[in-house]
């Protein structure tokens, strides 16, 4: 637990978890919890379980997996009840006999996936790249330089651009989609981590640095409005440290500088939420007469009133297991959108560019529609909503494999990493910077699984990352052949 002034983060998660399992059985108030209690007691047991047995284990999936779960589901318990009312499953009809059925499913479907990757074993045979291979250094100093190009062509784009299906600009939208901030981001931080980590000399480096992040959050936060930039980066990192330095120990300073980098996550995800009200939705054209001075005085009011909610709000933007109660609670309503065939619809209009086949959106971002119009037919709304603008909503992992499989799942569960598998040992051929990339893509894409906005976001982010690495694979080999 305590070596050489570090702790393990396992005795973080054990810690919790205790205190969750203590608060469960002293707290009176539990809400429509109440029922479920033995069900959230044994998902915390499990969950000390499971962080035992990886302590053993040493796997890199179980490391990812625990880490998902104790962020966003084990500590949401205690916020899901204190929050209660207003939640996001309370607000549509979940009673407190399907919490208890939903959690009792819960516990087995992550019981299967655990078991599944302990089973199964797949791991990286990582290779440590040698600090005096030229080959790599200029691949790197290569692949640098491409991705900040590629980076200013899609800032440039989405800040002049627009998306005209009936002109060729669809294709440029297409491209960039695929060539996005959150892609280019994955490659230039590994490519930052390991410069840093095995100290390569790269010419203008720290300017490089600047420079794209610089845009990237130009792009993320100030075009697109997203509220989740900064932790992407984060968990990228995260991974990183994993991966390459079997990150599970953690010293007074480190964690002096998580609690510094919780008020930072929430001051960007206050300052990314005001910015789209105020500007994506375009407030101040409702507000007329407002000077500079004003308007300034309007955000800080703003600002300090609306401080408690985004935090709730960041809270419950982290709230999967809130998430995973209301869709296989409600999974009914959801019936026409998780299944397979709209499923294969959807994945084909987002993989054919310019044309759609089929015209359906992804699953995630029809959830809204589906469930207003089967609550109106079943008289828990006396009308549809009126939805201006498309939120895309979790299944989550755990759920969707309940719901379109059942007590099966340990089947498929056991299939897929049984083929990861065999996909990452034909990657042992890989012995240049290229692995790093590659394997960094195929853990943020299982976070994305986990993470649960259906298979066919899954299978669209994963065709357009395979296609994304294949191109800069092949430019990067094909400069290196040109240079030799």
């Amino acid at each position: 637990m305590f070596s050489e002034n570090k702790i393990k983060i396992s005795f973080f998660y054990n810690l919790f978890s205790i205190f969750i399992i203590i608060f469960l059985l002293s707290y009176k108030d539990l809400n429509n919890f109440h029922e479920s209690k033995i069900q959230l007691i044994f998902f915390a047991l499990l969950f000390i379980i499971s962080v035992f047995v990886e302590d053993y284990k040493n796997n890199i999936f179980l490391k990812i997996l625990i880490f998902h779960v104790f962020i966003f589901y084990i500590l949401r318990i205690p916020l899901s009840i204190f929050f209660f009312e207003g939640q996001f499953f309370d607000t549509r009809g979940v009673t407190g006999s399907e919490i208890k059925n939903s959690l009792f499913q819960l516990n087995i479907q992550y019981l299967f996936l655990f078991l599944s990757i302990l089973i199964i074993n797949p791991k990286f045979n990582y290779y440590k790249l040698p600090k005096e291979n030229f080959d790599n250094l200029m691949v790197i100093n290569f692949i640098l330089k491409l991705v900040i190009l590629i980076m200013i062509c899609n800032v440039t784009f989405n800040t002049f651009g627009t998306i005209n299906y009936d002109s060729f600009q669809k294709y440029f939208a297409v491209i960039f989609n695929i060539f996005n901030s959150k892609r280019l981001s994955l490659v230039f931080t590994v490519l930052v981590f390991l410069v840093i980590h095995k100290k390569y000399e790269v010419k203008y480096f720290y300017y490089k640095i600047f420079l794209f992040y610089g845009l990237y959050f130009y792009d993320t936060i100030y075009l697109a409005g997203s509220r989740s930039s900064l932790l992407h980066i984060i968990l990228t990192i995260f991974l990183l440290l994993i991966l390459c330095l079997n990150f599970n120990k953690l010293s007074f300073k480190q964690i002096l500088f998580a609690i510094i980098l919780i008020p930072i996550v929430q001051l960007s995800y206050l300052i990314s939420t005001l910015y789209k009200n105020f500007i994506h939705q375009e407030t101040f054209k409702y507000i007329p007469g407002l000077n500079f001075h004003e308007r300034g005085k309007y955000i800080y009011q703003y600002f300090t009133e609306w401080n408690l909610v985004i935090t709730r709000g960041l809270s419950e933007r982290l709230g999967y297991l809130d998430f995973y109660i209301e869709k296989l609670s409600n999974k009914s309503m959801y019936e026409g959108l998780i299944n397979f065939s709209y499923y294969f619809k959807s994945t084909v209009d987002r993989i054919t560019p310019g044309i759609d086949f089929f015209n359906v959106p992804l699953a995630t971002k029809a959830f809204q529609e589906s469930y207003s119009a089967a609550a109106v037919s079943l008289g828990r709304l006396k009308e549809p909503w009126i939805i201006d603008t498309t939120n895309s909503e979790q299944i989550t992992i755990f759920a969707e494999m309940q719901i379109l499989f059942s007590y099966f799942s340990i089947a498929i569960y056991l299939i897929l990493f049984l083929l990861l598998k065999v996909l990452l040992k034909n990657f042992d051929n890989f012995k240049d910077i290229h692995y790093q990339i590659v394997t960094i893509f195929i853990l943020t894409l299982f976070f994305d699984l986990l993470t649960g906005f259906g298979l066919d976001f899954f299978a669209v982010q994963t065709f357009y990352s395979i296609f994304f690495l294949i191109i800069i694979i092949m430019i990067s080999k094909i400069y290196l052949i040109i240079r030799k």
